[in-house]
């Protein structure tokens, strides 16, 4: 998981038509409702409405937003410019464009007329490096060789290469056993 803060700076008085987009590469993706942390301003903010595209943030493996939009114009009733904090949290996809080493760019846009009735449109990107757990497996028979009715022992090993740097999560081993074998049951030790 991954935590960004966008900060949207407005100054005093009001500021319309402000919707805040961030567009996340694929490789990451926004979970709804975990993924969004808070909206915070050191004023009252208007509704706002969320949205996704893909809803629901697809599975990552393409390019996705998550937009607030407000439901009327942000009136900053502070005495100077004051922020808008959006926070949020992006999760690593388990897909073949979230790679050990790669590079993501997460931009956040905002967008907004002007007091001269002109829309626009600032933007910032945040690059954040893929890091994967890098696994080994192995795998032994003992005896390696054997006759019918015979018991065989395997043993299956794994464990993290020495460059791998991060907890592994999640992790599943399946063993296929060919139709000339039979499992004993309950006989799987760690």
């Amino acid at each position: 998981a991954i935590t960004y803060t966008v900060v949207v700076t407005v100054p005093t008085g009001t500021t319309r038509n402000v919707v805040i987009t961030d567009t996340i590469p694929a490789g990451l993706r926004f979970i709804t409702p975990t993924s969004f942390i808070s909206l915070a301003a050191p004023f009252t903010l208007p509704s706002y409405g969320f949205a996704q595209n893909p809803a629901l943030g697809g599975d990552g493996s393409g390019q996705s937003t998550a937009t607030i939009t407000f439901g009327g114009p942000v009136n900053n009733t502070t005495t100077g410019a004051a922020p808008i904090t959006w926070t949020l949290r992006l999760i690593v996809s388990d897909v073949a464009t979230a790679n050990n080493g790669e590079t993501k760019v997460n931009t956040a846009t905002v967008s907004y007329v002007d007091a001269d009735n002109n829309t626009e449109i600032k933007s910032a990107d945040v690059p954040v490096n893929i890091v994967e757990p890098l696994l080994i497996i192995e795998k032994t028979v003992s005896p390696v060789s054997a006759q019918r009715g015979s018991t065989l022992f395997y043993d299956i090993k794994i464990y993290h290469a020495t460059t791998s740097t991060v907890p592994a999560y999640n992790g599943l081993i399946t063993d296929a056993v060919p139709l000339e074998l039979e499992y004993i049951s309950n006989s799987w030790d760690s």
